[in-house]
Parts: C-alpha cells; structure tokens; sequence
C-alpha cells in the first residue's frame, strides 16, 4: 500500500462498502475475485475494519459490517468499475465459480460484464480495447 507518494500528491486508497455479513463478503471478494485481505484490525470492540484488494494493487474495499456503522446496504450500482486483461478468461472463471454475472458486452471502448455480490451491488467490469 502507498504512503501517498510526494507531498501534496493525493492517492485513493479504498472505496467503503458496508455489509450485511462481513465473513460472506470477505470470503466472496477473495475467493472468486481471487482479492487478498490486506488490512483486518479491530476499530472498537467487537467491530472491524477490512480492506481487500486486488493482488499488488494499491485501491482496494473496505469491507464494512453495516450494523457496526448504523449503515444500510441497499445494492443497486457499486459505484466504481473494475478492470481485466481478459474478459472471456475472467467471465468461464466466474460463470466456474458459481458468481452471478453476465455475459460479456461489446461495446464502442471494449467488453463489459456485470457481477453481483452478496450485498446486491451490480459492478461493472472491463476488458478495455487494446490499440
């Protein structure tokens, strides 16, 4: 993870998703995304913070338990987009998986499928056209 690189320079570093079962989404994000936990600590008693993230990545989500944070997770769109080198590769892997997905797009900047995870958000990911 970055420190945030030179002085007055700004780097994302997680987008937060509250969640109604934080094991499920933990076990989701990194078992058939194939994400790593990078950070798992205890924010007050009996209440954590999870970050995962793509291997080597530096953006990551925070997975947060919704009723630690008097949260509600209503799914709908995720929000941010997620890309791969392969998507028909990435797509036989989900569909092998047993994640809900759809089929691959064609479109004007390359292809696209959507995913939902446990919490009912759609997320976009992408194969972006190669020149």
């Amino acid at each position: 993870m970055s420190d945030g690189g030179r002085p007055g320079e700004v780097s994302i570093a997680n987008v937060v998703r509250y969640v109604r079962d934080q094991e499920r989404s933990i076990a989701f994000w990194t078992g058939p995304l194939g994400f790593e936990v990078r950070r798992d600590i205890e924010v007050t008693a009996g209440s954590r913070w999870v970050e995962v993230a793509p291997r080597g990545r530096e953006t990551g989500i925070a997975l947060l338990g919704a009723a630690d944070y008097d949260a509600d997770p209503r799914g709908g769109e995720a929000g941010f987009t997620l890309v791969v080198a392969d998507l028909r590769e990435w797509h036989a892997r989900m569909v092998a998986a047993g994640v809900p997905v759809g089929d691959p797009v064609e479109a004007g900047t390359g292809l696209y499928a959507t995913f939902t995870c446990p919490d009912g958000y759609q997320h976009v990911v992408s194969q972006p056209v190669t020149e």
